[in-house]
């Protein structure tokens, strides 16, 4: 991870002399990281083929592509540096030279990773010794760049938007969403947010987007059910239901009472549906619910997920930019601004 304070210097872009200082400032970091690196690996072999060099080390060189390594102690100079890898397997590597030095090289070859990586670009391209040219241009206040390695990164709660004109819905209110087909959307769910015509509610982790609307139903308090012969009677306060509308029941012991039903006979306070068997009556049930199903105009699901990244005392304030990598979940990496949360956390928006 490597971060910049956008609230720095704005307006100012690096030129002149200031362009020198800053390719100066990065070359001395980085030498004084190699001086004292002591995580250097031996090399087995290193040749070449037209302008790939392939470098095999004797033991597992933990690499991955485009780390920056830097090798020394070839008899061939022209293979000494830095240089951007592609790694081939746990012992091999490449990367691309120019000019025809010598091979096979010689000489007591070693290879590590002794940097810190800066950013040079405003496209946050990172390297360990950028050039006086590679700052062109650059806005000064992305380049107080460090890099960390992160405790954990994880995802909380996505928020899924849906457009149904005149919902109706409040903050806090429950709701059932069912017959959406990726894992995820549906279940008892609680909106977090609204507007007059959409809503969001949280969902765990970050779902594939989803491609059919399904459909929800704003969950009731159902106070009493009975029954006489294969008709039940739900009282629920105010419900707002009409007849032949499809209304949910569900938490009754009697689990006959149970399900999807079309209603009939229907008052301000209640409602009756038709029911198999002769379950007991009146109902049983302390948490007996109920609820309209309706089909929203529209659902988008992973509105604004947020990854929650620890990092032990990390000294970053809101608002200022990071880039993430070496995450295998590739959504994870790239560039944010982030919200500082606590003084070892802070937070991202996830790509949708």
């Amino acid at each position: 991870m490597a971060w910049y304070n956008s609230g720095s210097w704005g307006g100012l872009k690096a030129e002149g002399d200031i362009k020198n200082i800053l390719s100066q400032l990065c070359i001395a970091v980085n030498e004084r990281e190699a001086a004292s690196f002591t995580g250097w690996k031996t090399i087995s072999t290193m040749t070449r083929s037209g302008s790939t060099v392939t470098v095999v080390t004797s033991a597992a060189h933990g690499y991955t592509t485009d780390d920056w390594v830097k090798i020394r102690g070839c008899d061939q100079t022209e293979y000494n540096g830095d240089w951007k890898i592609t790694v081939s397997d746990t012992t091999t590597f490449t990367f691309t030279i120019t000019g025809t030095p010598t091979t096979p090289t010689t000489g007591t070859r070693q290879v590590g990773k002794p940097y810190t990586l800066f950013v040079y670009d405003n496209d946050f391209t990172t390297k360990p010794k950028p050039t006086a040219s590679d700052f062109s241009g650059l806005w000064l206040h992305s380049c107080t760049v460090n890099e960390k390695t992160l405790t954990s990164v994880t995802c909380g709660n996505s928020n899924v938007l849906v457009t149904h004109t005149a919902h109706g819905l409040l903050v806090s209110d429950y709701i059932r969403v069912e017959d959406i087909a990726e894992t995820g959307y549906d279940g008892r769910r609680q909106v977090t947010a609204k507007t007059a015509d959409t809503f969001t509610y949280g969902v765990p982790g970050n779902p594939d987007q989803v491609t059919a609307v399904g459909k929800y139903a704003k969950e009731l308090a159902v106070s009493s059910i009975t029954r006489s012969g294969s008709t039940a009677t739900a009282t629920s306060a105010g419900h707002g239901f009409s007849n032949g509308d499809s209304v949910f029941i569900d938490g009754v012991t009697e689990t006959e009472y149970n399900g999807t039903f079309t209603i009939f006979n229907v008052t301000t306070d209640t409602f009756d549906y038709t029911v198999s068997g002769t379950p007991a009556t009146p109902a049983s049930g302390a948490l007996k619910k109920c609820g309209k199903w309706v089909i929203p105009e529209a659902v988008e699901g992973q509105q604004d997920a947020v990854a929650t990244a620890t990092l032990a005392d990390h000294r970053m304030e809101t608002d200022w930019r990071v880039v993430i990598s070496g995450a295998n979940q590739t959504e994870y990496n790239g560039h944010f601004q982030i919200t500082k949360t606590g003084s070892s956390t802070f937070t991202y928006p996830l790509p949708l």
